[in-house]
């Protein structure tokens, strides 16, 4: 099939500013045998319409051309002198008789490329073969109008080359065309010294044309030059170098001995071995630029460090792989058009500072290891269509990601943990996709808060998504700044069950929500409690506690929470500071996980409510745990349960809610409560308060479990309700406590619907056998002079070891200032005292610390000191001293004052001497070491003349 040169030419020239020029570069690996033009052809000699000829050049070569179904790929002068591809009507074939390469050295192939109006299916692909071998892809331009893409450049080795170029161009007035194909030996410059990159010194240059360590070449390379540095020599960047390719041998060195230079690759080719280093030797701002729009190979299997690695021409592809490491200490710039990276480095890969994409259409593929110290970023609004891949199995160790409200994309396959931030991100531009199989740990600093101009979602759209977010502080983890912002991490998004996990705390500000969906949220603190905050309540699908601190609570809800799904309970208890927890809701099934323990995993100070379906089993032990509420106080093995199990399930949907409010001390009937012929005579002051909304219908058991009861007889313990001051009632029938007198469990079985509400108390039918509680009547704490005298009382003990005795000027700061032996196991009334002759001056506080033989202990209410000082006052504590060590305050003193401080023992022999100087309000606040000394009385004396003394004494 013919083709109209006179309608190719009027398109040719109006889209020559739409045509671009490609030059494409690869190297034959081959011994060296010389330089200069290898094989050629520019058409210019063939009459239009030819479709074979013969090459120019030393070693010569056919071509031909064949396309089906009579179309054109052949000759044409149209613009000058081209081969051409037009309406070929199927794949037409470009092909060279075998080429003899077997004496050349490294070579260089170039050729021009050019494309109008070319549309979707349309293309053109150029390939090698070596030594008859299969094809290889080394450059690909598809359709679209002058969609240039390059796939493909190669390093090989062979005696005989052929090159093979196929096209297919369907459309009316469309064509392909290439030109000017030349094939150039390459020369190759060995090290031959260590030495400067520029030193051409005749007789003793840097570089060798012969071999490393040969002959001098009295010259400097080129641009199409390859350079090869090993034998132990060191090559010095003492300017910027320029070279086709550059390979470091090992034991060669190649380095930086000047700073603000460049290492220019121009034809592709980086290539370190193991044992070669490139290096940056302390040098700043200095970088690697690849300078050709050509696929590069980058190899690393030494190592490499640099600040920067630039990309700085347009239509580029770098290729890395290897087993060493690249290290940068600032950037890595994807700075043009159309530019791909492909990471397939086994070693180390680490990027300072930011990765960055500078233009449009380019793309980061890693898919192996990479570390991004700092962010991801792309140039402010300016680029287009830039994505980073994180392949399966890849991993990308990233602070944040600064897109800068560009079309910028992210997709994870792989592994991401994140550390920092998300910022300037476009709503309509920018995507974040976890993909199947992807997760992303996030690990956010502590009180971090979202950039303000985050208003976009993070899109989670399969399986397999978890994003983290975790360290010590306040996590914001919903923007602050945005009203009526959902941030839909796991919500509609992702229906299919991702999960976050928490190490922070969960705030949530302003009108701001949080949507879900279908995933799961767990709270897996480590180091401290963790807190859930949003003012209009919080709701989630399923929810794990996992918080493993050590201190009581790890959990605090400060607004209501309610989970539709399910509640894992692994470990950590829940202070709902007078919230309501739900769990359910009317009509849905909802699920109850409890890991079984006494010591954990219970929630107190507020109510939890349960949804129960219509006709369905409520049991505290199996299925869903309908009838399980697991609460208990803030101390130490208080696991408190409330149980129900029915008989008759519901026969109508609704929620059952249960408040336990802890309390000491017991409530003496009057009158006694006659239950089924025993009489009920004392009440527990603790309550576990029931109420029903909704549901109806059913016969059920209740059972409520207390800790820390003194010792009696278990069958005479009931479970009562408290309808009075001093009276009680009862429900159902009593059926027998189960567990021991001090940790009871009393039940009672075939109660109505009805009787599940109300107050819920341990009850006792034998008051002096089983009295029921530990009992603190009182504990007061006056002034009297300049002494703080305590006074408490307990009506019964159990187990009770001994009482500290704890002052804080700050709340959160208490100090032991002394210790009271207890009485262990007392059924009457026992009275305490004790005198702090060293108050704190101004505002302080005392609790109780009441300690059992077993380590358990509890705190009484605080007590509140106001005590001025007058004059100069002296305080040591605790006394007797602890370790060797005691606490030494003076006040009253003049403000910057020296003064010396002696401890004497009765003999007046000086076991400790020092001085020390008040503080701008005249104060002295330390604690004195002593050397290891008999036990016994000595003083503590403050500038003698002062006449300030205190005993202390050594246990």
């Amino acid at each position: 099939m013919g083709y109209n040169p006179l309608v190719i030419g009027i398109f040719e020239y109006y889209s020559r500013e739409y045509m671009k020029k490609l030059v494409f570069i690869f190297f034959l690996i081959t011994p060296f045998l010389a330089s200069g033009q290898l094989w050629t052809e520019n058409f210019d000699s063939y009459v239009d319409g030819v479709t074979s000829g013969t090459a120019g050049g030393s070693v010569g070569g056919n071509w031909s051309s064949t396309v089906p179904g009579g179309g054109t790929f052949e000759k044409a002068s149209t613009l000058g002198e081209r081969f051409y591809s037009y309406q070929t009507g199927g794949e037409g074939v470009w092909t060279t008789s075998p080429i003899n390469i077997s004496g050349t050295g490294r070579a260089l192939l170039e050729m021009d490329v050019f494309g109008v109006f070319v549309g979707a299916g349309d293309y053109i692909r150029c390939y090698y073969k070596v030594d008859g071998g299969p094809e290889i892809l080394f450059f690909e331009q598809d359709g679209g109008f002058l969609n240039f893409s390059l796939t493909g450049s190669a390093i090989i080795t062979g005696s005989s080359l052929e090159m093979v170029i196929r096209s297919d161009v369907d459309g009316v007035l469309t064509s392909f065309s290439f030109d000017n194909i030349v094939v150039t030996a390459v020369n190759t410059l060995y090290s031959r010294k260590s030495g400067n990159w520029n030193d051409a010194t005749i007789g003793n240059a840097t570089w060798s044309i012969v071999g490393l360590g040969g002959a001098s070449c009295d010259c400097t390379p080129l641009a199409t030059d390859y350079v090869i540095i090993g034998n132990s020599n060191t090559v010095n960047l003492n300017i910027a170098g320029t070279a086709g390719g550059v390979e470091v041998r090992n034991t060669g060195t190649l380095r930086w001995t000047a700073s603000n230079i460049d290492l220019n690759i121009d034809r592709g080719i980086l290539q370190v071995d193991l044992g070669g280093t490139i290096n940056r030797n302390a040098q700043t701002n200095v970088q690697i630029d690849f300078d050709r729009g050509v696929v590069s190979t980058f190899i690393v299997n030494g190592a490499i460090t640099a600040e920067d690695i630039e990309i700085t021409a347009a239509d580029a592809t770098i290729n890395i792989s290897g087993s060493g490491s690249i290290n940068l200490t600032d950037d890595f710039l994807v700075a043009q058009d159309n530019d791909i990276v492909n990471n397939n480095l086994n070693g180390t890969f680490s990027i300072g500072d930011d990765l960055i994409f500078s233009q449009d259409v380019s793309q980061f593929v890693n898919n192996r290891t990479l570390t991004v110290v700092s962010d991801i970023s792309a140039a402010a609004n300016t680029n287009d269509d830039n994505v980073f891949t994180n392949s399966t199995g890849a991993i990308l160790n990233v602070s944040g990601f600064n897109p800068n409200d560009a079309d910028f994309d992210l997709l994870n396959s792989g592994t991401v943990n994140q550390s920092g931030n998300f910022s300037n991100i476009s709503t309509a531009d920018t995507n974040f996709a976890n993909l199947a199989g992807g997760i992303w740990n996030w690990t956010l600093s502590p009180n971090t808060t979202f950039d303000t101009d985050m208003s976009t979602e993070l899109n989670c759209t399969a399986d397999g998504n978890l994003f983290t977010y975790s360290g010590a502080g306040a996590q914001r983890i919903i923007p602050t700044s945005y009203d009526d912002l959902t941030l839909s991490v796991l919500g509609a998004k992702d229906s299919n069950g991702g999960a976050i996990s928490v190490a922070g705390n969960w705030i949530v500000s302003g009108t701001a929500s949080f949507t879900e969906g279908a995933g799961t949220v767990t709270f897996n603190g480590t180091t401290g409690n963790q807190s859930i905050t949003n003012a209009s309540g919080e709701t989630f699908n399923n929810l794990v506690i996992n918080n493993s601190f050590g201190t009581i609570p790890q959990i605090t809800t400060n607004n209501a929470v309610t989970v539709t799904g399910a509640l894992t309970m692994t470990s950590g208890i829940v202070n709902l500071a007078g919230t309501t927890f739900t769990l359910g809701s009317s009509g849905v099934a909802s699920d109850l996980n409890r890991t079984a323990s006494t010591t954990t995993n219970w929630m107190y100070g507020g109510s939890f409510r349960r949804f129960w379906l219509n006709a369905t089993v409520v049991s505290s032990t199996a299925g869903n745990l309908y009838g399980l509420f697991p609460l208990g106080t803030s101390t130490v093995s208080t696991y408190r349960p409330v149980e129900i199990n029915s008989t008759a399930s519901p026969t109508a949907t609704g929620s059952y809610t249960v408040r336990h409010t802890d309390a000491t001390g017991v409530t003496d009937l009057s009158p006694v409560f006659n239950d089924g012929g025993t009489n009920i005579v004392r009440k527990h002051n603790a309550q576990f308060v029931a109420a029903i909304s909704g549901v109806t219908g059913g016969t059920y058991t209740i059972g409520v479990t207390m800790t820390g009861l003194l010792a009696g007889t278990l069958s005479d313990i009931r479970l009562g309700v408290s309808n009075g001051a001093t009276t009680v009632t009862t429900v159902g029938t009593h059926a027998a406590a189960t567990g021991t007198a001090p940790n009871p469990t009393a039940r009672r079985t075939t109660v109505t619907l009805a009787g599940l509400s109300g107050d819920f108390r341990i009850t006792t039918i034998n008051s002096a056998a089983t009295p029921l509680p530990i009992e603190l009547t009182s504990f007061d704490a006056s002034l009297v002079g300049d002494q703080v005298k305590l006074l408490w009382e307990t009506a019964s003990e159990l187990n009770n070891d001994f009482f500290t005795i704890e002052r804080a000027s700050d709340i959160e700061k208490f100090e032991t200032v002394s210790i009271v032996k207890g009485q262990g196991t007392a059924k009457s009334k026992t009275n305490y005292s004790f005198v702090d002759e060293s108050p704190l001056p101004g505002t302080s506080y005392y609790r109780l610390k009441q300690t059992d033989f077993d380590g358990k202990f509890t705190y009484s209410s605080l007590r509140k000191i106001e005590y001025s000082i007058s004059g100069t006052r002296l305080n040591v504590y605790p006394n007797p001293i602890v370790d060797n060590k005691f606490n030494l305050e003076l006040v009253g003193v003049q403000p910057g004052e020296e003064t010396p401080v002696r401890v004497v023992n009765l003999q007046g022999a000086s076991v400790y001497n020092a001085s020390f100087k008040a503080d701008g309000s005249g104060k002295i606040m330390t604690t004195i070491e002593l050397d290891p000394a008999p036990s016994g009385v000595y003083m503590v004396i403050v500038n003698a003349s002062t006449g300030l003394r205190k005993k202390i004494i050594i246990p």
